[in-house]
């Protein structure tokens, strides 16, 4: 069996190999996606999030959390606040992509699965403006302590719920859609992170965009997005290595892209 570190570092060998950049597209809606999205380094309304993201660093406090993610079997564990951001948070160059992809995209109604400590969630927020960020989480410790921050940071438009992403999302799906973007962040496996997807796929807007987090996480997670963006309802699909991006718009051809995307 191939070592997970070992996998990723192959993994990213064959990306940097097979990447591309923006010279190379020809696309308008991609190019003006790239332009957008990958190479604005304008940071206009972040600091307050990265305020709050500098206090979860150095916050000792413990506290007793469920993680039912991939390599967790869902029973309660003490950590602190400081271990579980260091392994769970988004770097701010990701959250800041979301961030441009949902405003350069205009979306209003987001799906996250997989709040964290809604750092991420918060950079959703202010994209969506006037829209509404869903989100659940499953580990209750944690959902409390992100919807503390949501109301300390005064983001209103965010729906923060907690439970198991199996029993949530057929409860809520039909009061939310149509979805315009979905972030999945949560279960990094294959069998669930496919279940979600067909799951989603009646719910979102014609027009609608799926994200994925750690597609080159492991062979499984690695099969799982050979299999999303190959699926029929897919038009366009981006792989940056660290996320996978799929649009379903029938307006878009057929199209798979690895993309550079700069530090």
């Amino acid at each position: 069996m191939i070592r997970p570190l070992l996998f990723r570092i192959g993994e990213y060998i064959r990306y940097r190999q097979q990447a591309r950049g923006i010279q190379y597209i020809h696309s308008p809606f991609l190019f003006q996606l790239m332009q957008a999205c990958f190479y604005d380094k304008s940071q206009p309304i972040f600091e307050p999030i990265e305020n709050l993201r500098f206090e979860l660093l150095n916050n000792h406090q413990s506290i007793i959390r469920t993680d039912f993610g991939a390599g967790n079997t869902g029973k309660n564990k003490i950590q602190t606040i400081q271990s579980i951001a260091q392994k769970s948070l988004q770097h701010p160059r990701n959250a800041r992509l979301l961030f441009r992809l949902a405003n350069h995209l205009q979306v209003k109604n987001i799906l996250e699965l997989g709040t964290s400590f809604g750092i991420t969630t918060l950079y959703l927020s202010l994209a969506a403006g006037n829209g509404k960020v869903t989100t659940i989480e499953g580990d209750p410790a944690i959902q409390k302590l992100a919807s503390h921050h949501f109301t300390k940071l005064s983001r209103h438009n965010i729906h923060a719920i907690c439970g198991n992403f199996d029993e949530v999302l057929p409860k809520i799906l039909s009061s939310i859609q149509p979805l315009d973007m979905v972030w999945i962040d949560g279960n990094h496996r294959k069998e669930p992170t496919l279940r979600y997807f067909e799951m989603l796929l009646p719910s979102m807007h014609s027009e609608g965009v799926l994200i994925f987090d750690d597609i080159h996480w492991s062979p499984e997670m690695a099969n799982a997005w050979e299999i999303i963006r190959q699926h029929p309802k897919v038009t366009l699909s981006l792989d940056i290595f660290q996320m996978g991006i799929v649009c379903i718009s029938e307006k878009l051809s057929k199209e798979h892209r690895i993309l550079k995307y700069p530090l």
